[in-house]
């Protein structure tokens, strides 16, 4: 697995490898989280609105206040219904939280969930959220002495509550497909500032590009083509905010022919320009 596809965000410190995050979205915003993965496991839930996650082919809708186990590694994306505001929690956290490598934790249950060899249930009920994923919540943003004990215990019954209705058949071997997307994902990565055509994605994924633009669609949700523009923007949009080179300089590193150009994808994604982008930040740090 090209580990370059992987989330560069750090969750949590080197000695309590765990985060807590909490995203809204505007009514008119689908894309809630485009294609990713990262080593560490996830339960997401549903706050306000439904919920799409899209993983391995598959789609699971969420109703608010229901939960999904994402496993360590797992290709997946996250979208919304436009037209209605939405917002999602997620805890976000290493295995090594709960178990030390050699811990008979983690070579009896952990690795074989990691690996698919022991496959919990996905989906969690309200109760499970109720109990654990909220009250984890509740402990990190009050931080009281001691907070990390209750957090390590709740992920330890939430996982004994999994692992008593695991199903112990391995999983099949991830399809082919998957892996031809990643590695296409860690091109983008790698090269958004050149000229990438569709034809070099599918000559990356090693298949005739009919097939590839497929592929990808089912896969991904959306097309190679939108894919790469919005991870262009998503890099432009880093640019403006971190850097005060001009426009014109920052289409160009995030491969895109013309300013112009800029603009306009960057308003068909966000809804605003580079330059209203660049403003607000302005705005922001004026004291």
């Amino acid at each position: 697995m090209n580990k370059n596809l992987m989330e560069k965000r750090i969750h949590g410190e080197a000695d309590f490898p765990i985060s807590f995050y909490e995203q809204s979205f505007a009514a008119d915003e689908e894309v809630l989280a485009p294609l990713h993965y990262h080593a560490e496991m996830e339960v997401l839930v549903a706050k306000k609105g439904k919920i799409t996650v899209r993983f391995d082919g598959n789609e699971m809708e969420l109703e608010e206040g229901e939960g999904l186990f994402i496993n360590s590694s797992k290709l997946h994306a996250i979208y919304g219904k436009k037209g209605e505001e939405k917002a999602f929690t997620a805890v976000v956290f290493s295995d090594k939280l709960i178990a030390a490598k050699d811990d008979r934790i983690a070579v009896k249950y952990l690795e074989c969930i990691k690996s698919g060899v022991l496959i919990v249930p996905e989906r969690l009920s309200r109760e499970q959220v109720r109990k654990y994923i909220d009250h984890i919540a509740g402990l990190m943003n009050k931080g009281n002495y001691g907070y990390e004990f209750g957090i390590k215990a709740d992920i330890m019954k939430l996982f004994e509550e999994l692992v008593k209705t695991a199903d112990g058949k391995p999983m099949e071997k991830i399809p082919y497909k998957y892996q031809c997307v990643k590695q296409v994902l860690a091109y983008i990565e790698e090269n958004y500032g050149e000229r990438i055509t569709l034809q070099k994605l599918a000559d990356v994924a090693g298949l005739n590009r009919e097939y590839f633009c497929r592929m990808f669609s089912e896969v991904a949700g959306e097309t190679a083509f939108t894919y790469l523009n919005r991870y262009r923007i998503k890099k432009g949009i880093e640019y403006l905010k971190g850097t005060d080179m001009t426009v014109q300089k920052i289409s160009g590193l995030c491969g895109f022919e013309t300013a112009s150009y800029f603009y306009k994808v960057c308003k068909q994604f966000e809804g605003k320009s580079p330059r209203q982008i660049r403003e607000e930040v302005q705005e922001i740090q004026v004291p």
